[in-house]
């Protein structure tokens, strides 16, 4: 059987009752599709079973029936799915491009099918719209705020054009156009409303500002008058009718305009402070004078109206300008009475005249009144004996500078190692003993800082030069060390020792090494007394190799550090034969010979001359082995570097370069053996020539006398010691003998040097008092070229004279020496108080 539309097939295992009810009946057509549904259903058809029988060929009849009843509901669902299409356009449109800014509709227009309907174009159409013109209102409104000249800007002009914008961007779309007026069109009123506004506003505060400009006027011309306060607030509340009248301001109006010229005087009150209390007097009557109004009516002050709290701000404003300006001008005042409280002498009387000064009364509040009375109370009462401690402490510095500059006056005096303790009392008024050593110390940094202010106000390109030469000899003779000078040169050597990065040598090492050349040349001793052995040895062999050309300073440091770190890497063949060289003829000059070769007389004579010879044969190898130097040169620069440390006292060699001595130490030490010997001529019997002396252990400013045979001391006693203070004591006594000789020598030479013919101007002799007899013949000879001087300077003197008759006539037109004198004087501006010639 076979199966047609809207027909099941008989099942014969299984029949229905249905079945047999249909049995003889008819297909009929569906209905079709119901118009309120989104998907139509079909209706229930009707099914029957029909029996079995031949099959009858009627399929092109069915076929012709089938469609002929399927194209009117195909037509009709066609016309529902439209339908309902439009009326879901307007809903999907606004899920879309509500909210959107114009780029952004632009863009979504492009693969959007429903803007390629009529409808749909439309609808999108006004949403461009509405977005363009509120981007386009937010763009002026901003614009009118931030930067539109709302004076004289065109503002319906800008308004076209940003309308003339958008429709050149969107020509063409009518619907466009047409919401977009609407909706730009309520953004244009709004801001030409607020324009409207602002004109009126600016035209009303124009005539308020003439008004008040005015009432400033009135004040100033009034103010100069001189006249008061309530004088000035009734002439600007005279001219209420006249403003009134002409520019229609009411009194109100007028009142709150008076706000404004209190404001005006309240800043006078800050930039006019002379004038500060007479503006302030203005501020008050224009609030607290009594006001009539247009009718006549009495309305009470100003700060009683319904503006009163503005007017109360304003005074408050001015009162605090004032105050301001009279605690600038009491400043000092009250400083001064802090100061005075802080230390219990607060000027009680004169406190309270400045508080209760009307002036005053923004000045000092009474909590800062009150105060001042309290800390002065408790300074009277718990500063007495801090104030007690701070002067003895005062007193303590004072005394330990006393004692500072007394030592470095010495320091200049080249008696430095003279001082001795001193006692001062420190600030518990117990007795405090400033050492020696602390004054050395004390006169050295006072002499630093002396040469640094020098150096500041010294110009020259070689001031730090000048000032390294002061300071290196001012502490060579008086054997002092400079403590930044000593660590430089100890970093330096150290950083020799140290593990560099490459060849990069470290800035410490040059600084150390340039100040080491530097103070060899000034005061070699100076550079020895900083330095110890092993650092000597590292800028001596850089020293020798760069002062003998053989390298530039960096590779000179650069074979020091290398031989300092390992000096077997030096040993060579050529270093032995040098060596060799070296033994060969200090053997043939022996070491007296080579001190002489150098200057070191004294010390080639010595009789211990091995003490010296030992450490100058072992610099001499090192400067051979290291430095590359020829033998003689090696012991030549050797024997210099040595000598420095030695002093040779009475014959004999002694080790002087580690303490701190005076230039004249050997003459003095010489005498005070030469006292020793006198003093135990017959307690020991000792002959002078045969002792002298060696530094005590652990005395650093110690001796001790020892036979020169021996080196044994003579004496265990005290009087076997030679100390400073005995040096000292020598010293005083050979400059009293020096003084006694010069002003004996000196005795006849109170004479004038030199006086001019006529009297004119005379040299007076030097006084010589204190000077010594070199000192005396230097004298004698600047006094001769004086002498000679002045003789050139009269002769040029009387030469000018003779071309200038009138001013200094020669003495050959005038009769008398007398008158020459006389005219020369009245020339010179010199009264003459000479007796009257007698007639």
């Amino acid at each position: 059987m076979a199966n047609l539309p809207g027909l099941t097939p008989f099942r014969e295992d299984n029949p229905t009752d249905s079945g047999r009810r249909n049995r003889g009946r008819v297909v009929v057509n569906d209905t079709g599709p119901k118009a309120p549904q989104l998907r139509p259903t079909a209706n229930p058809v009707d099914t029957y079973a029909r029996p079995a029988q031949a099959p009858i060929d009627n399929d092109l009849k069915n076929l012709a029936e089938a469609l002929g009843s399927l194209n009117p509901a195909l037509m009709h669902f066609a016309k529902v799915e439209q339908q309902i299409d439009k009326d879901e356009l307007p809903a999907r449109i606004a899920n879309k491009y509500a909210g959107k800014t114009g780029p952004e509709i632009a863009e979504l227009i492009k693969d959007d099918p429903d803007a390629r309907t009529a409808m749909g174009g439309t609808l999108i159409a006004k949403y461009q719209a509405r977005a363009v013109a509120s981007e386009l209102g937010r763009e002026a409104s901003e614009h009118y705020h931030t930067q539109f000249d709302k004076d004289g800007g065109d503002l319906p002009g800008y308004l076209r054009g940003l309308r003339q914008r958008a429709m050149d961007a969107h020509g063409g779309n009518k619907y466009f156009a047409e919401e977009f007026d609407r909706n730009f069109g309520q953004i244009e009123q709004g801001i030409q409303t607020q324009q409207v506004k602002h004109h009126v506003e600016r035209n009303n505060e124009q005539v308020r500002e003439t008004i008040q400009q005015g009432w400033v006027g009135t004040v100033d011309k009034l103010f100069r008058e001189g006249k008061s306060g309530p004088e000035i607030a009734t002439a600007l509340r005279e001219s209420y009718q006249a403003n009134k009248a002409t520019l229609a301001q009411s009194y109100p109006d007028q009142d709150k305009m008076l706000l404004g010229v209190m404001d005006v005087l309240s800043a006078r009150i800050e930039n006019d402070p002379a004038n500060a209390k007479k503006y302030l007097e203005v501020v008050r009557s224009i609030a607290e004078t009594d006001r009539t109004g247009a009718d006549g009516t009495k309305l009470g002050t100003l700060r009683d109206s319904t503006i009163g709290p503005e007017v109360t701000q304003r005074i408050a404003k001015a009162e605090a300008a004032f105050g301001q300006v009279r605690d600038r001008v009491t400043k000092e005042d009250k400083y001064t009475f802090s100061a005075q409280a802080d230390v219990g002498a607060l000027d009680e009387k004169a406190l309270d005249a400045f508080f209760e000064n009307p002036d005053n009364k923004r000045a000092m509040t009474e909590q800062e009144w009150r105060s001042l009375k309290l800390r002065n109370l408790n300074a009277q009462q718990a500063k007495a004996a801090e104030l007690a401690k701070v002067q003895a402490e005062e007193m303590e510095r004072t005394q330990v500078q006393t004692v500072t500059n007394q030592a470095l006056d010495l320091g200049d005096k080249q008696q430095l190692p003279w001082v001795k303790d001193q006692t001062i009392l420190d600030r518990n008024g117990k007795p405090k003993v400033v050492t020696a050593k602390e004054q050395r110390e004390g006169a050295v940094a006072a002499m630093i800082e002396r040469e640094r202010w020098l150096v500041s106000r010294d110009q020259s390109p070689n001031a730090e030069d000048k000032s390294l030469k002061r300071q290196a000899e001012w502490l060579a003779r008086n054997g002092e060390k400079h403590p930044e000078w000593e660590g430089i040169l100890k970093g330096g050597a150290m950083a020799g020792m140290t593990v560099m990065q490459g060849d990069t040598l470290p800035p410490v090492m040059k600084q150390g090494y340039e100040l080491y050349t530097k103070l060899a040349g000034i005061a070699p001793n100076l550079a020895h007394k900083m330095t110890d052995d092993t650092s000597r040895e590292f800028y001596e062999v850089a020293r020798v190799l760069n002062q003998y050309g053989q390298k530039d300073p960096e590779r000179a440091l650069m074979t020091a550090i290398q031989y300092n770190r390992d000096p077997s890497k030096f040993d060579s063949l050529t270093a032995r034969q040098s060596q060799q060289k070296l033994n060969e003829t200090l053997e043939k000059m022996g070491a007296g010979g080579v001190f002489g070769m150098v200057g070191g007389g004294d010390l080639a004579g010595a009789q211990n001359l091995e003490v010296a010879s030992v450490p100058m044969q072992k610099l001499a190898r090192i400067f051979v082995t290291a430095g590359g130097l020829s033998a003689e040169k090696a012991l030549e620069e050797a024997a210099k570097v040595t000598a420095r440390n030695f002093t040779v006292v009475n014959g004999n060699a002694v080790y002087t370069a580690d303490r701190s001595i005076p230039p004249n130490f050997p003459k003095l030490a010489t005498q005070r053996i030469e006292e020793f010997a006198t003093q135990t001529a017959t307690k020991y019997g000792h002959d002078k020539d045969g002792l002298t002396i060696r530094p005590l252990p652990n005395q650093p400013n110690a001796w001790i006398i020892v036979d020169k045979a021996t080196q044994l001391p003579v004496s265990f006693g005290s009087d076997g010691i030679v100390t400073m203070d005995d040096l000292a004591r020598i010293d005083a006594a050979n400059r009293a003998k020096a003084e006694a000789e010069a002003a004996k020598q000196s005795a006849d030479r109170y004479k004038p040097i030199f006086t001019a013919p006529g009297g004119l101007f005379s040299i007076d002799p030097p006084k010589l008092s204190g000077y010594s007899p070199a000192e005396v013949q230097q004298l004698e000879e600047e006094r001769k070229r004086a002498n000679d001087d002045a003789a050139r300077l009269l002769e040029r003197a009387q030469q000018d004279a003779k071309k200038r008759q009138s001013t200094l006539p020669d003495l050959g037109k005038h009769d008398t020496l007398e008158e020459f004198r006389a005219r020369n004087r009245k020339n010179l501006g010199i009264p003459d108080r000479s007796p009257p010639k007698k007639q």
